[in-house]
């Protein structure tokens, strides 16, 4: 699993599979989905939750997942992030347009699909974002979005610890997402444990909720 899913999705599936199968021994490895989808393919996973984009080219869709059954669990939209300070940050809806002169925060690779998804959203909304700051870790840029040096977007899936002095806002149908997934080798036998896991899995992803206010402001 990726770390978003790792500390919100995952922990209530493995408890949940702890519970109902405990003669199951379970293990959990963390890794970005390409290297999980490796893994995968070389027999060391049964099962690999990852994010995927529908905006990929066929060539790269065959190269990530040419072998894999993907299992769609659920939509995860990006919320914009502001300073509590921040003019925009009592208004409960804003669009990208909005916060066009702002420094950005993203993520540090360029070619990550989740930076890609950042600048293709601000490009559609007819900007080209400044990066100033990058980082990978949700909790750094948190960090660099309290302390008021930029904005930045972020995945439902990483409020779940949000921090008390920033304020996130919806950006509505045009929200860009990750469609959150789980990965199973196609065409392959699947245990009962793997079945078992997949429908604990979409169980736990359809009561999924965003952190109360977390739409509006962390309270």
């Amino acid at each position: 699993a990726f770390p978003t899913a790792g500390a919100s999705l995952l922990p209530p599936a493995v408890a949940l599979f702890s519970e109902r199968h405990p003669e199951v021994e379970l293990t959990f490895v963390e890794h970005d989905p390409e290297p999980a989808l490796q893994m995968l393919r070389a027999a060391e996973l049964e099962v690999a939750l990852v994010f995927q984009f529908h905006d990929l080219s066929e060539p790269e869709r065959e190269r990530l997942y040419g072998g894999i059954e993907l299992h769609e669990m659920v939509s995860d939209p990006m919320y914009l992030a502001l300073p509590r300070s921040h003019p925009l940050a009592h208004k409960p809806r804003v669009r990208l347009q909005d916060v066009a002169d702002e420094t950005w925060i993203q993520e540090g690779d360029p070619r990550n699909p989740c930076a890609r998804l950042h600048y293709g959203a601000c490009t559609a909304a007819g900007f080209e974002p400044r990066i100033g700051f990058q980082s990978d870790d949700y909790n750094v840029v948190q960090g660099l979005v309290a302390a008021g040096v930029g904005v930045s977007l972020l995945p439902s899936l990483a409020l779940a610890n949000m921090r008390e002095d920033i304020v996130v806002r919806s950006l509505g149908a045009t929200a860009p997402a990750r469609q959150i997934a789980a990965a199973t080798l196609a065409g392959r036998y699947r245990s009962p444990a793997t079945e078992a896991m997949l429908a604990i899995l979409h169980e736990v992803a359809e009561d999924f909720e965003l952190p109360s206010g977390a739409a509006v402001a962390a309270a």
